[in-house]
């Protein structure tokens, strides 16, 4: 048992120490950083409940004022010092959100909070009876073209529709991991959400990727005529559903990018290949409306990356971007319904429902539903 407890306090320890320090250089640190770090700091009650259990465990069978006894009430004190910190630099999302509405002309008409409760006891995200799922649809030839969707299971999909393409550096991931608890939550207030596989290097490069995203809007506006579409994606997806986006064929209503990479694609390009392959180097010229949300803490993909490219489409466009530094956020913050995302969520959706709103020839307000 007691080795066991200084093993699990150790980890504690080191992956608080890396999301506070946030190495970025070398290469292979900042990606260590973000695997060991990015777990406790979506899950810091989690982490913090062990740690309590487990000391607890330690002191009720160690002798009184010995060495692990004492041991374990440091290591426990500065575990939970620590994760205290985390839990309260997530608790200021719903301020960070709400600020950022608020500078790019769009004051949220709701009041943004931290689900305190489904942070604390049910961060595994969960459709519920609301939400209807159907799997594994084709939307073209290869075997890596299906796409799920995301609907209420009561009533009418009456909104728009939301794509969402998932991250793993073009040469993983899947499409039921990231984003979960957003593709939820709208499809309970009415959208229709499809979270889409595509192929992925090195057996594919940019040319395909593009390809694919275009089959899947394709197959979108085939299944949902006349409604307004929007593009969403994490880290490598956000890279794709920008670049997409830019293209303005077709054109989208916005686009939603968490912790998105925003330089050049890192894979095989053909020779003849002219077009730009980073959402900076594109044509920004009445660019779709963004939502732009990066932790400061992320170690994969810097946070500057995308305060640079929200600067360039505000500079730009006349469609306004939102960009939301996340305090203490690293990499891969989507996976969970934590205390962080189950607040931007909320952001989000209230950026998507202002920017629908727009839209002419389709009325919607999900604040209805």
């Amino acid at each position: 048992m007691s080795t066991v407890y200084l093993i699990s306090e150790f980890y504690l320890l080191a992956a608080c120490a890396a999301l506070l320090i946030a190495p970025r250089r070398p290469w292979p640190l900042a990606v260590g950083a973000f695997w060991l770090a990015f777990p406790i700091a979506e899950l810091p009650f989690l982490a913090l409940a062990w740690s309590t259990a487990t000391t607890l465990a330690v002191l009720f069978t160690a002798p009184a004022g010995g060495a692990l006894a004492t041991t374990a009430l440091a290591a426990s004190g500065l575990v939970t010092a620590l994760l205290t910190v985390m839990i309260a630099q997530a608790a200021h999302t719903p301020a960070a959100v709400t600020r950022a509405l608020t500078y790019a002309g769009m004051p949220s008409r709701v009041r943004i909070r931290a689900p305190w409760r489904q942070a604390i006891l049910a961060p595994i995200p969960r459709r519920g009876r609301t939400v209807a799922r159907r799997r594994g649809l084709p939307y073209g030839p290869d075997p890596a073209h299906l796409l799920d969707t995301y609907l209420p299971a009561h009533g009418r999909a009456h909104g728009p529709v939301l794509v969402y393409l998932h991250g793993g550096s073009y040469s993983g991931g899947r499409r039921s991991r990231e984003a979960l608890p957003l593709l939820h939550l709208l499809a309970r207030r009415g959208w229709t959400c499809v979270s889409a596989d595509y192929r992925l290097r090195p057996a594919a490069g940019l040319a395909a990727h593009l390809a694919d995203t275009a089959r899947i809007l394709a197959w979108v506006h085939a299944h949902h005529p006349e409604k307004p579409v929007f593009l969403a994606g994490s880290s490598a997806g956000a890279h794709l559903a920008a670049l997409t986006a830019l293209q303005r064929k077709p054109p989208v209503a916005g686009v939603v990018c968490l912790y998105g990479f925003y330089g050049r694609y890192f894979g095989d390009i053909a020779d003849d290949w002219t077009a730009p392959t980073s959402p900076l180097e594109a044509d920004l010229a009445d660019a779709p409306p963004f939502f732009l949300a990066h932790g400061d803490r992320d170690t994969v993909v810097p946070a500057t990356e995308a305060r640079r490219f929200a600067s360039a489409h505000t500079r730009a466009s006349r469609h306004g971007a939102v960009h939301v530094a996340l305090p203490g956020a690293q990499h891969g913050f989507d996976v969970f319904r934590s205390l962080r995302f189950g607040a931007l969520i909320e952001g989000v959706a209230e950026f998507l429902s202002q920017v629908a709103a727009r839209d002419p020839h389709h009325h919607f307000d999900d604040r209805k539903v």
